[in-house]
Formats: C-alpha cells, sequence, structure tokens
C-alpha cells in the first residue's frame, strides 16, 4: 500500500510541474491515474484526483484534450464513499474548481 501512495503522489506532483508538457508519455500517464481511481486504498484515490487535477497548473493547455476524461474522474469522485466529508469527495470538489474554467463545453 506504502508503494501505491507513494508512487502516485510522484505521478500526481509529477503533472502539477510545467516539465508536465514535454512528456511524451502524458496521455500513458494520465491513464495510469486514471485506473488507480479504483483502487481499495482510500489515499491512492485521493491522489489520482488531486494529481488529475493539477494538470490544471502543470500544463493548463492540455486541459482541453482531456477535459472529458478529467471531468468524468471529478465526478466520479464526488461519489467515493457514503460520507459527504470523504476526502475523496473533497479532493473531487477542489478538483472540479481547479479544472473547470479551462474546460470548454462539450
Amino acid at each position: 500500500e506504502n508503494q501505491r501512495v507513494t508512487t502516485t503522489a510522484f505521478l500526481a506532483e509529477l503533472l502539477n510541474s510545467n516539465v508536465a508538457n514535454d512528456l511524451m508519455l502524458l496521455d500513458s500517464l494520465l491513464e495510469s491515474l486514471v485506473a488507480r481511481q479504483k483502487d481499495t486504498c482510500t489515499s491512492v484515490r485521493r491522489l489520482v484526483l488531486r494529481g488529475l487535477a493539477n494538470l490544471a497548473s502543470g500544463c493548463p493547455d492540455k486541459v482541453r484534450a482531456h477535459g472529458p476524461q478529467l471531468l468524468t474522474a471529478m465526478i466520479g469522485g464526488l461519489d467515493d464513499g457514503d460520507s459527504p466529508h470523504s476526502p475523496v469527495a473533497l479532493e473531487a470538489m477542489l478538483g472540479l474548481a481547479m479544472l473547470v474554467h479551462l474546460v470548454e463545453a462539450w
């Protein structure tokens, strides 16, 4: 579990950096994060949403291209758990706030 949390945190912070613009494997990285959204660990799921939202600050020009995928992940995160105070749901709300102004209408 600790390894999954650590690698997900690294990928999430990588997307927060402007070097994400130069990543040749950005699509693969995003797919890897989205796949971890079903992880059994709450911290991993929360970090996945943080990483996807970090794309807004790391390379905002890529947000439009991946908008549907990003918004779908955030909306899915809102349904995580039964508690309205779920850390995953709260992270999804923060992510939506970061992404919504960068995504064009579908």
